[in-house]
């Protein structure tokens, strides 16, 4: 990014999208080489039993299914909707909530010998693995005594409790993946071939500049932060690559990720992260579904496709508002998570403004038909066409449209569209809008002349500038999260400070906002018109936030 330069801008931007938007790019069958920054090894902190127990602990799911039981209403409800860690938190030191101690059990507290009462207005003898297991199951403790009726009582498998059991006894003791005394150790996957491979290596070297710098500072928490580079190869499988990771972080593991490179949240490698509950941060793709459909431990900083297809409906909405009788739409979408993702949010977003969807077209990827498509929309007088596909195919379906005569307004997305519709004649490029969720930063921001002075130390080329800005908001809303979860950091209290930020400012995007269940930091896009003889993108509308579902008119 570059300024108020908007071509400068989309360059690397619609490269990526190129590569997405063939949907059987190598790079999405990757497998890994690892090349990690020097360092000391740290071994997996836990054992197996011990990270199925702390699955069930967080989760409230093992291996078999798990059941709670309230005691006092006598409901029984499945295991999840009552995890362990809701009233005895994360490190097991316990909370007051509505009146109720849920008390500290983390094991110095379960098998402290006390004479007399004790906080939880008993007493009874220490605790052991079977006074353990009975509390769990039972719900009593150590002298019989019933435990508070808000105690679910768990029906469970020998295996889950076995394993349960085992992780309470490091309960609020366990090393913490990737962070000791001196360090906190951040990774990165980054192609080492392919055509993202130079843009991997910018942003690494971006990321490993701003925290060499950091670190000349006294760090974080009088910790070091050091970038780990795991590159990996695209022409390998992708349970190759899962199973590289895998290898590589039970060897030495990292605290987090930010700026991968591309990995779309659907590949294995992404659905590992998710499901070890590792977080990652500002991965380098544009998420497809809603901002409320992602997996709680990934955050994604520009708009999903979805949201971005709803700015495009609110734009056409409000560019047709003097035109009563302009309501009838269609829509044109490839068979792939991409065109699906974008699909929804025409759909949700057209009652608000009483649109009709006169004609829902799909197709196979790599198998349209532009003449055909462009022939029975307009039979259904639509009077707008959105179109989300490959560009080659937005770009071929414009042209078939303008030679049956069909000046039909089409909208898209620059991040499939790519590069593809530049080619256009004036004619034709001037009835094509497109939403970016790009966003030209703040040129007075003391945080963009951060960046733009790490560019040009570190020699970086600024031909990735989306790329360059988008993963430097990242490490910006990782480094505040990590603040926040303070000298004491884990995981999931990062992902809990992160996971509640609103407005939060990183000087390269508009304010981030996140909630409980969105993890989207944006929702808005700018909207681009073409400029067929300087073959380049322009700004139409800077930003534009899309309308709330809610507000119908």
């Amino acid at each position: 990014m570059t300024g108020s330069s908007s071509p400068a801008r989309h360059r690397g931007l619609c490269g990526f999208h190129r590569y997405i938007s063939a949907g059987v790019s190598a790079l999405f069958t990757a497998g890994l080489i690892v090349s990690v920054l020097p360092g000391d090894s740290q071994a997996d902190p836990l054992t197996e039993p011990q990270k199925r127990g702390k699955r069930i602990y967080a989760t409230g799911q093992g291996t078999d299914a798990i059941i709670a039981r309230l005691s006092g209403p006598g409901i029984d409800a499945a295991g999840k909707a009552f995890p362990c860690i809701q009233c005895h938190k994360e490190g097991g030191e316990g909370a007051r909530e509505g009146g109720v101690l849920a008390p500290d059990i983390t094991p110095g507290s379960l098998t402290l010998a006390q004479a007399g009462i004790r906080l939880s207005g008993r007493e009874h003898p220490p605790y052991d693995d079977t006074a353990l297991a009975r509390a769990i199951r039972e719900g009593v403790d150590p002298a019989e005594n019933a435990l508070h009726p808000a105690m679910p009582r768990y029906t469970l498998a020998e295996g889950d409790l076995g394993d349960l059991l085992a992780y309470l006894k490091v309960l609020g003791s366990e090393p913490v993946p990737g962070v000791d005394g001196t360090r906190v150790r951040i990774g990165i996957l980054k192609p080492v071939s392919g055509p993202l491979a130079p843009a991997g290596q910018a942003v690494a070297t971006l990321l490993a500049g701003y925290f060499e710098e950091q670190n000349a500072l006294g760090g974080l928490y009088g910790r070091d932060v050091q970038l780990v580079a795991l590159e990996f190869d695209p022409a390998a499988k992708p349970q190759e690559m899962v199973e590289a990771v895998r290898r590589h972080l039970a060897e030495d593991p990292v605290f987090c990720f930010v700026g991968n490179l591309g990995v779309p949240d659907e590949h294995p490698v992404a659905r590992f992260f998710a499901a070890e509950g590792i977080p990652v941060f500002a991965p380098l793709t544009i998420h497809a579904q809603s901002s409320f459909a992602s997996d709680s431990s990934t955050f994604f900083i520009h708009s999903s496709l979805y949201d971005q297809a709803r700015v495009l409906v609110d734009f056409f909405s409000a560019s047709a508002k003097d035109e009563p009788g302009r309501k009838k739409i269609a829509l044109v979408h490839a068979e792939d998570i991409y065109g699906k993702g974008a699909a929804a949010g025409v759909r949700e977003q057209s009652p608000l403004h009483g649109l009709t969807l006169a004609a829902d077209f799909k197709y196979p990827p790599n198998g349209f038909d532009a003449d055909n498509a462009a022939k029975k929309l307009k039979a259904q007088k639509a009077e707008a066409v959105f179109f989300f596909g490959a560009g080659a195919d937005m770009r071929s379906f414009v042209e078939a449209a303008d030679a049956q005569g069909w000046k039909v307004p089409v909208f898209g997305l620059a991040e499939l569209a790519g590069g593809s519709l530049l080619s256009l004649s004036s004619d034709a490029a001037g009835r094509v809008i497109l939403a970016s969720p790009l966003h030209v930063p703040d040129p007075g921001s003391p945080v963009t002349k951060i960046f733009y002075r790490l560019l040009e130390k570190y020699s970086i080329p600024t031909r990735y500038s989306s790329f360059l800005s988008s993963s430097f908001a990242g490490i910006r809303l990782l480094e505040e999260g990590m603040k926040r979860a303070g000298r004491g950091m884990t995981r999931a209290r990062l992902v809990q400070e992160v996971g509640g930020l609103w407005q939060f400012e990183t000087g390269m995007t508009p304010n981030l906002s996140y909630n409980e269940n969105r993890r989207t930091g944006l929702t808005g896009a700018s909207l681009l018109g073409i400029d067929s003889e300087k073959k380049q993108y322009h700004p139409v509308e800077e930003w534009r936030e899309p309308l709330a579902l809610t507000e119908r008119k």
